[in-house]
């Protein structure tokens, strides 16, 4: 059993004050916001339906992440021209840890300045709390198209 802030007695939990459930994760959040400072692109949509995303054949889409705090724009990366393999990007921005919906955007920039979302991903700041404030968390859409690790301080 896994207690994280608690301690196990015969595989139950005994949790400090301000925490409770099964692993005394719920309750008292122990930092206000994470700082994200890099993001790795790990997988992305290559096609758009099977077909490509620009409209010159055989190039690769030109990525733009962007990131919604809810409902509130917080980032939006350089644009990753003829995207290919991984890409890490330098970021600096925070998420208060009492933010509900966090949005993550990919969206294809053409050479007519025509954009297109490819996907869309979305997470509960609540995530890093829940999961013991992780150094990095990873989000991948249900499709197993894209894929994002976040690296992150804790304040």
């Amino acid at each position: 059993m896994d207690c994280q802030d608690g301690d196990c007695l015969e595989g139950i939990c005994l949790c400090p004050d301000g925490s409770q459930g099964p692993n005394c994760l719920s309750g008292k959040l122990r930092y206000d916001s994470v700082k994200v400072i890099g993001i790795t692109i790990k997988k992305f949509p290559l096609k758009n339906n099977g077909t490509d995303w620009d409209l010159l054949v055989n190039t690769r889409p030109d990525i733009r992440l962007g990131i919604n705090l809810n409902r509130e724009v917080a980032y939006n990366s350089p644009i990753w021209e003829e995207a290919k393999g991984q890409k890490y990007l330098e970021s600096n921005f925070k998420i208060g840890l009492d933010t509900v919906d966090v949005a993550v955007y990919f969206t294809d920039m053409d050479e007519r300045g025509k954009t297109e979302t490819m996907c869309a991903l979305y997470f509960n700041s609540l995530d890093f709390h829940q999961n013991n404030y992780p150094e990095s968390y990873i989000l991948r859409d249900f499709k197993g198209r894209a894929e994002l690790e976040f690296f992150l301080e804790y304040e």
